[in-house]
């Protein structure tokens, strides 16, 4: 993976993947940054939670968005990747959950659109997340080799 000193706001192509929490709120970090600069982004994410809510009340399942990615076209040659890493929101103890990281990673794969570089922010899932760096770089790793890491400072 490299390491980019860029705002991914500013980036005009490519998959921005960040984290998300399963309570249909964009109310802070680079949540909400993305909802504000990307119109129609907190708007699809909430109805994606409402649908999902709907297939498991339809289909008799546990309603269950942790390990889920939601992919948001902005426009031709620009995708949001929303993870869906955390459950709740918190500050008191880590709402990043690992496992749900790997497994929403695993699933976006076949859906990711090809040949677009994928961004991620730097400390992914780990500042309102409470999530361990370390951790969370490794699974990135693995999953995204070519992945580029965004620090803006």
């Amino acid at each position: 993976m490299k390491i980019i000193q860029q705002d991914m706001l500013e980036l005009r192509s490519g998959i921005l993947f960040h984290q998300v929490n399963c309570q249909g709120i964009m109310g802070g970090g680079i949540a909400k940054a993305f909802s504000l600069k990307f119109p129609g982004l907190e708007k699809a994410y909430r109805e994606f939670i409402s649908i999902e809510m709907e297939v498991a009340y339809d289909e008799t399942e546990t309603f269950h968005l942790l390990g889920k990615c939601f992919l948001f076209k902005v426009r031709d040659g620009l995708f949001v990747a929303n993870v869906f890493g955390q459950d709740n929101i918190s500050t008191i103890r880590r709402q990043t959950s690992y496992d749900a990281t790997v497994e929403a990673f695993d699933a976006i794969q076949d859906i990711l659109p090809a040949g677009l570089p994928t961004y991620f922010p730097h400390k992914m899932g780990c500042g309102l997340g409470g999530g361990d760096w370390e951790i969370y770089s490794a699974i990135l790793e693995r999953y995204f080799p070519d992945g580029i890491i965004c620090q803006y400072t």
